[in-house]
């Protein structure tokens, strides 16, 4: 059971790059978005990157790609 600081989390607004870093970071494949009252909205993984992956990838928000 993981949890505090150690979850991946990231706001829907933020930008994948952001959401890159922090997958890297704590190494869990995946990654927890949050809305705008910090409950979770959805979820990011290593496969949803591959399958959107384009040049554009890092200037996308997260909640696009969620």
């Amino acid at each position: 059971m993981h949890k505090g600081d150690e979850v991946p989390l990231i706001e829907a607004d933020a930008r994948m790059a952001e959401a890159l870093v922090i997958m890297t970071q704590k190494s869990f494949g995946c990654l927890g978005v949050l809305d705008g009252k910090g409950k979770l909205a959805g979820m990011i993984t290593d496969g949803d990157l591959r399958r959107h992956m384009s040049n554009d990838l890092l200037t996308r928000k997260v909640s696009e790609i969620m």
